[in-house]
């Protein structure tokens, strides 16, 4: 008996392309969060997190202008300065504009579902990627956020950078050079978000670690890349948050602040 001729698989599918799958992506993270982006005023808190950055653009005369945001002039900490920082930026380029503000959290939910395809990919293969990064940037939850002015978005890109470096350097990376910049980048996330949101985004760090020695069912992975990532990243915290402490100290104003506790633990909120 002869064997059989292999079948002709036939020409790829044109989306198998990933530069075309990029781009299918980049379309849908266009209708869902760019379109529209700038309709309508300022609503809910999305003014606290602006005000803060456009008194940073008009006034700020040096470093601790830039590191203790202001709300009419009166020193503002009830959130980190991650925030009002990153729509300075995109008001300095954009114009002091709804839009502008927005772009942010915009920003933040595409760079999402382009990491969300980037490691599925990585990890899983091509066949994953789009999915992946269609199911991230479609994801309901995210909409809200990633279309208004607000820290959620940008302490969730965060969160996301340092959890899925943090995963790569400690299960799928195999050579010590991807482990080291996989845990830097990790480190790089973690000082985002505690930028953004403070210690918000801290569970997920640690809900990681644990679940890699429970599947390991090793302490292993306490040690080596688990040490790159957290300490640079609470190092830069502790040094960031250090200098806005001081600079807050001698303003002539105290400033208006809230503790993380009552948000995260107060026994009403839970």
């Amino acid at each position: 008996m002869s064997a059989e001729a292999p079948t002709d698989p036939g020409p790829p599918h044109p989306l198998a392309q990933p530069a075309l799958q990029v781009l299918v992506l980049l379309g849908v993270c266009a209708l869902v969060y760019w379109l529209g982006l700038g309709t309508g005023g300022f609503h809910s808190t999305e003014a606290h997190r602006a005000i803060p950055a456009y008194e940073m653009l008009d006034h700020a005369r040096g470093l601790d202008d830039w590191l203790v945001p202001r709300m009419f002039e009166q020193p503002y900490l009830r959130k980190p300065p991650g925030m009002p920082w990153a729509i300075a930026l995109a008001s300095a380029l954009l114009g002091e504009t709804v839009f502008a503000a927005r772009a942010v959290s915009a920003l933040a939910c595409t760079a999402m579902a382009l990491l969300a395809f980037c490691f599925a990919r990585r990890w899983f293969g091509p066949r994953a990627a789009l999915p992946s990064g269609l199911a991230c940037a479609l994801m309901p939850v995210l909409w809200e956020s990633g279309r208004a002015a607000e820290i959620e978005a940008l302490n969730n890109l965060g969160t996301m950078l340092a959890a899925l470096f943090l995963i790569d350097a400690l299960v799928f990376a195999r050579s010590m050079r991807t482990k080291a910049m996989s845990a830097i980048i990790a480190s790089l996330g973690i000082v985002w978000f505690a930028l953004a949101k403070g210690p918000a985004s801290a569970p997920v760090v640690l809900g990681i670690v644990a679940v890699v020695c429970v599947q390991r069912r090793s302490l292993r992975p306490l040690g080596g890349a688990l040490w790159v990532t957290l300490v640079p990243a609470l190092v830069v915290v502790g040094a960031l948050f250090w200098l806005i402490a001081r600079a807050a100290s001698v303003q002539p104003q105290p400033p208006v602040t809230q503790s993380p506790s009552a948000f995260m633990f107060e026994p009403g909120m839970l």
